[in-house]
């Protein structure tokens, strides 16, 4: 395992942490190899509820290294591969960002499901300034999740866009001083890391296929009966009624 990406558990919890600070964690052929094996683990651990990507240094993540793309023959997009694989994960993803975020890396941020910044970050999608035709699945996911005027600024304008740009577009959840980003991180993990995990993965997955328009309404509907009579729904119904928190780590629940 390469040591610019770091792969730990913290009970629930499953951190891939970028740790190339020296060129901002841009992203090489060989981290997005380990990062996308980390993805398969943490994905075939029931235990495992929410993934959170961090880097360390002062950025999140510079985007791809174009060294290591010249020195490749390229048949497929390894960096919209790999990203395409992390939106669709079954577990809710937190990206924390400790600091600029830039080309793929922005997309990397905008294909979890939150996104914690800290004030004075900036983001940009520098492919126009590069002579770059941005894949289309990175162009797809801003206009569905940001907004086409959004897409506009980052792809036409190569415009960068500063913290409060970016909680108004909605590519933030939340900005934080940058001391506190870990703990806000960690609280948010483990919180929804205590919820029924059956019922959020689904819901997860509905939502993904909603906003790319094309919702299993069929299959939902079947998830949402099956959810009635399932253990979880039984423990929350019993932990209501005796006024506790629920316990949906139970083993015995799957």
């Amino acid at each position: 395992m390469t040591d610019e990406v770091r792969v730990l558990t913290d009970g629930p919890i499953g951190h891939i942490i970028m740790n190339a600070p020296k060129r901002h964690n841009a992203l090489t052929m060989d981290m997005l190899a380990v990062m996308g094996r980390a993805l398969d683990t943490f994905e075939a651990d029931p235990a495992i509820r929410v993934i959170v990507i961090g880097s360390s240094g002062k950025s999140f993540c510079a985007g791809a290294d174009f060294g290591t793309i010249r020195a490749g023959k390229l048949t497929e997009n390894p960096y919209a591969k790999f990203i395409d694989r992390l939106e669709n994960v079954r577990q809710p993803t937190i990206a924390a960002l400790n600091g600029g975020v830039y080309g793929a890396g922005f997309d990397l941020a905008l294909a979890c499901d939150f996104r914690f910044g800290v004030r004075g970050m900036k983001a940009s999608i520098p492919a126009a300034r590069l002579g770059i035709y941005y894949p289309p699945d990175g162009i797809e996911r801003v206009v569905n999740r940001l907004g086409p005027e959004v897409a506009r600024r980052l792809f036409l304008a190569a415009d960068t866009l500063g913290d409060m740009d970016l909680l108004q577009s909605r590519f933030l959840t939340s900005i934080v001083p940058l001391d506190q980003l870990s703990e806000k991180t960690v609280t948010a993990a483990h919180h929804i890391a205590s919820l029924a995990p059956d019922a959020v993965q689904g819901m997860k997955m509905a939502i993904l296929q909603a906003e790319h328009q094309h919702l299993d309404t069929a299959a939902s509907i079947e998830k949402m009966m099956r959810s009635f009579s399932s253990a979880e729904h039984k423990e929350g119904l019993a932990a209501l009624k005796e006024k506790r928190t629920p316990k949906f780590d139970d083993p015995t629940l799957g």
